[in-house]
């Protein structure tokens, strides 16, 4: 079983200035080397089999110090760097906050990474060193600061206050073990697989703390899927949910607190797999609709206690998400940012009052399950299960049909409210400019929504969306 070792980097001037350093490339100091010689004696008999280090000076002086002692070599992954935090760089807090009061206040300076965007780049790494590494290995991972709190939460599914409180000091290390393949046969034993020599694993995808196999047990065929990360397990309960309320899903033999065991619809004789020809087929998209509508109407039956675990799209859209994509997107001056900031009461209680149901917010036919004889469908995944509007739903999907799939659609789903196809004019693209802009580099599927920014039409939507209440 391998463990990972994380390691913060040893002192430096700017520690002890209280200054935010961010990406500036600072180097030990002489308590600092002197910290890393004391770690690499500590380490010695901890077996370590590699060192990886961030590409920052102060995290490679410390490895560099590490590995001489171990006599083991580094690897530099700039997954690891420190959150980059804009203007505040080589700032101390009151520097920042005197000169910068709004974006202080508003807790966004400009050109900083946000939560999510290191989450991204550092679970991206670590799922690196778990199939690389961790299955034989032992690693000792060289970072910093913030990057350790974003670590420590991967592993221990920290909350959010807990993820505030934790602090790994200057070359102080948490191990962490873990040891995938091994809790795949104890997730499988506990879902009834018990005789593991009749198991056969066959990995179909690993991201962001999810695995999914094809499991062969003996003569049957299943699909398992493993929650690492704590975040999405609430899949596990998106499932159980979508069962009472009697909305279709694909088969569950069988649960875990962090895995499902499901039908292998490959296997199936009944169903298929969706294809990127189910867009253009009306037949489909008849049959998508009708699962699209009886989520919608079972989804108003949801208990009202759950309400508060759903994701929902629109509580992204806050004044300082919009200060973010107002200063990255270059469009300080355009005076959309003015009426919403001066109607902002008004704005926001437009685009939370309408009525919400489940939503399923991940439209793809990737993620499609259709009957060998095209009479139903389902929609499979339900990590981003949520609530919000039903148009929000029906924007997903009809902007990835065909014209004719789409009119069929739309003739078996019926109607919808206008009120929410004004409000979604508004805050999809905002919704979708947030999102874009936690990238490290913008995306094409928002050129759209910059679009809307620059050519005046989020305004006009913005106006419209404020009339609503005097209509």
């Amino acid at each position: 079983m391998g463990k990972l070792i994380v390691v913060r980097h040893g002192e430096t001037a700017f520690n002890v200035e209280g200054r935010y350093t961010g990406r500036v490339d600072v180097s030990l100091n002489i308590k600092g080397l002197e910290q890393a010689r004391v770690t690499a004696a500590k380490l010695k008999d901890m077996s370590i089999d590699i060192i990886i280090s961030s590409t920052l000076k102060r995290a490679k002086e410390t490895a560099e110090i590490i590995s001489r002692e171990l006599q083991v070599p580094v690897i530099e992954m700039e997954e690891f760097v420190e959150k980059y935090v804009g203007v505040y760089e080589g700032l101390t807090r009151e520097e920042a906050k005197t000169k910068y009061p709004q974006m202080w206040e508003a807790n966004a300076p400009e050109g900083a990474e946000t939560l999510e965007e290191v989450k991204e780049r550092v679970y991206k790494g670590l799922n690196t060193i778990q199939c690389k590494y961790l299955h034989n290995k032992n690693v000792l991972l060289v970072t910093h600061g913030y990057v350790s709190k974003v670590i420590n939460r991967y592993f221990d599914n920290s909350t959010n206050e807990e993820f505030a409180k934790y602090v790994l000091r200057n070359c102080d290390y948490h191990e962490y073990s873990i040891c995938v393949k091994e809790n795949i046969f104890k997730e499988l034993e506990a879902l009834g697989l018990k005789s593991k020599e009749y198991i056969t694993l066959d990995e179909i995808r690993n991201k962001d703390g999810i695995y999914l196999y094809r499991v062969k047990y003996k003569d049957e065929n299943f699909v398992l899927k493993y929650f690492l990360n704590h975040d999405y397990k609430r899949e596990i309960s998106n499932y159980s949910l979508l069962k009472r309320l009697e909305v279709p899903t694909i088969k569950v033999l069988s649960t875990t607190d962090n895995s499902l065991l499901l039908e292998d619809i490959d296997k199936s004789y009944e169903y298929r797999l969706g294809r990127e020809e189910d867009l253009s087929d009306p037949e489909v998209a008849r049959a998508i609709a009708k699962w699209y509508k009886k989520l919608h109407e079972k989804g108003l039956e949801r208990p009202i206690k759950d309400n508060e675990r759903f994701y929902r799209e629109i509580d992204c859209i806050t004044k300082e998400n919009l200060l973010v994509v107002k200063n990255k997107s270059n469009t300080k001056n355009n005076s959309l940012w003015n009426l919403i900031e001066d109607n902002w009461n008004l704005f926001l209680s437009t685009i939370k009052g309408l009525e919400e149901t489940l939503n399923y917010n991940d439209f793809y036919w990737t993620n499609l399950v259709v009957s060998k004889d095209k009479k139903e469908a389902l929609m499979f995944d339900y990590n981003f299960l949520g609530i919000g509007s039903r148009y929000n739903d029906i924007r997903n999907v009809t902007v990835s049909l065909s014209e004719v799939a789409k009119n069929a659609f739309m003739d078996e789903y019926g109607g919808f409210s206008q009120k929410e196809k004004v409000i979604d004019g508004v805050t999809s693209p905002l919704i979708t400019l947030i999102s874009a802009y936690k990238k490290d580099t913008f995306p094409k599927w928002a050129e759209e929504a910059q679009k809307s920014i620059n050519d005046g039409t989020l305004e006009k939507n913005i106006r419209k969306l404020l009339e609503l209440n005097g209509s």
